[in-house]
C-alpha cells in the first residue's frame, strides 16, 4: 500500500514484529535474521512505549554493534518521536506528552561506547584514571610491536614472523578481555597441555622418540606460553602510559558492574528500558556487564 502523499510504500509491522513492539515491560529475547527489520522494530517499540506513557524517552537505552548501526537506530528513533510529537501537537493532546517529547532523546550507542561511558564515570572506583587515553588500532599495534621487540624470555621455540607474534599478542589480549581471564590463567592451562603431551608414550611400552610433529606441536604451545608473557608486558606498558584498548573497555566495565554497587544503582536509575541489538552472547564480558546492570527483571529486549 502507498502513503497518500508519496510513492513510498507504507511498511506495516508483521504480526511477529507487533508482538515485539507491544510487549509488556519485561525481559524478552528476539531471534531474527538479517534483513528482518530489527532496527525498525526497535525504533517502533520506543515510540509505542513513549506514546503510551509507559516510559520517558530519556529512560530508554539502545545499544548496538557498530557506529553505523547506532547512527541508523538513533536517527530512526528521533524521526519517529518527532513525528509523534507533531501528531500530538496537531491533535492538541498534551496529556500523553506532559513535558514535551522533544526535550530529551533515548541514549543510543555501541557496546564499546557504552562500556567506555561506564569506565569514564566510575573507573576511579577501581583505579582507572580519568585521563586514560584510548589506543587506536595502529597505536595498539605499535605498542605491541615494541613489547615483542623488547622480549627477553625464551625464544628458541619461535618459528613465526615478528608480525605474527604481534598479532598473536593483540588477539590473545582481546580474548582474555572478552572472557575475563588473566594471561596467567591461560599460561597455566597451556603448561598443563605441554606436560600432558610430553608424558605420552609414542608407542606403548617403547622408548622410541616421538615424531617430529610432536615437537612442532610442543613448540607451538611453548610459543603461546611466551605470548601470555608478552600480553602481560603489553598490559603493563598500557598501564604505565595510562592507555586503554578496545578490549579493555568491556572488561573494565564488567568489573565495575561486579565490584561497584553504586554504579549499578545509578545505571538502573537512569534506564527503565534497554534494547540490545545484535547481542553477542559469545562475549562473556559483555554478558557479565549487562546481566549485572540490568538482569533485575526490567524491560531488556535482546
Amino acid at each position: 500500500m502507498l502513503s497518500a502523499d508519496s510513492t513510498t510504500p507504507v511498511q506495516y509491522p508483521t504480526n511477529d514484529q507487533v508482538r515485539v513492539i507491544e510487549a509488556p515491560l519485561q525481559p524478552q529475547l528476539v531471534i531474527a535474521g538479517a534483513g528482518s527489520g530489527k532496527t525498525k522494530t526497535m525504533a517502533d517499540r520506543v515510540v509505542w512505549l513513549v506514546a503510551n506513557s509507559l516510559v520517558r524517552p530519556e529512560q530508554i537505552l539502545g545499544v548496538t554493534f557498530t557506529r553505523k548501526a547506532a547512527g541508523e537506530l538513533g536517527t530512526r528513533i528521533r524521526q519517529r518521536l518527532a513525528a509523534l510529537h507533531q501528531a500530538l501537537g496537531q491533535q492538541g493532546d498534551t496529556s500523553a506528552d506532559p513535558g514535551g517529547l522533544g526535550d530529551l532523546d533515548p541514549a543510543v550507542s555501541t557496546y564499546h561506547s557504552f562500556a567506555n561511558g561506564i569506565v569514564q564515570d566510575y573507573g576511579l572506583r577501581i583505579g582507572v584514571e580519568r585521563d586514560s587515553v584510548m589506543l587506536g588500532t595502529a597505536q595498539a599495534w605499535q605498542l605491541a610491536n615494541s613489547v615483542v621487540e623488547a622480549y627477553q624470555g625464551e625464544w628458541g621455540h619461535f618459528t613465526a614472523a615478528k608480525s605474527t607474534l604481534v598479532k598473536g599478542v593483540l588477539d590473545m589480549a582481546g580474548e582474555c578481555a572478552e572472557h575475563l581471564v588473566t594471561p596467567s590463567q591461560v599460561r597455566a592451562a597451556l603448561r598443563q597441555q605441554i606436560d600432558a603431551v610430553q608424558g605420552w608414550e609414542y608407542v606403548a611400552g617403547s622408548s622410541r622418540k616421538p615424531a617430529q610433529g610432536v615437537e612442532a606441536l610442543l613448540n607451538r604451545l611453548r610459543t603461546r606460553v611466551s605470548v601470555t608473557e608478552l600480553v602481560e608486558q603489553y598490559a603493563e606498558a598500557k598501564l604505565a602510559r595510562r592507555q586503554l584498548d578496545f578490549g579493555d573497555l568491556v572488561a573494565l566495565a564488567a568489573r565495575i558492574a561486579q565490584e561497584v554497587p553504586e554504579a549499578v544503582a545509578l545505571e538502573r536509575e537512569k534506564f527503565r528500558v534497554v534494547l540490545l541489538d545484535e547481542f553477542q552472547d559469545t562475549s562473556h564480558a559483555q554478558m557479565v556487564l549487562f546481566s549485572r546492570l540490568f538482569a533485575d527483571g526490567r524491560a531488556v529486549t535482546a
